[in-house]
């Protein structure tokens, strides 16, 4: 029986966490898009209402906060605003 690198090892360990770290950024990243999609949804009801309350402004200003937050961290990840079908 040989035995192992222990370099080896640690570099096996390295790969398994960069793995592990890039399904959480895909993860993080889809549910980025849902947020910005949801969102934009919410204020283009917001805004085709017939009568627009002092309140439905505040969850308009509120939602618009929560899309330009989201885009801020999908361009950190390096991710587009809309999913690519193919790529992910």
């Amino acid at each position: 029986m040989t035995e192992k690198n222990p370099w080896a090892n640690k570099i096996e360990m390295g790969q398994k966490g960069d793995a592990l770290l890039d399904l959480f950024d895909s993860v993080c990243i889809a549910r980025l898009r849902q947020v910005v999609e949801w969102s934009l949804e919410e204020m283009w009801a917001i805004k085709d209402s017939s009568e627009i309350t002092d309140v439905m402004w505040e969850d308009y200003a509120e939602l618009e906060a929560d899309v330009l937050a989201a885009k801020r961290l999908l361009e950190y990840f390096g991710a587009s605003t809309i999913g690519d079908k193919e790529n992910g």
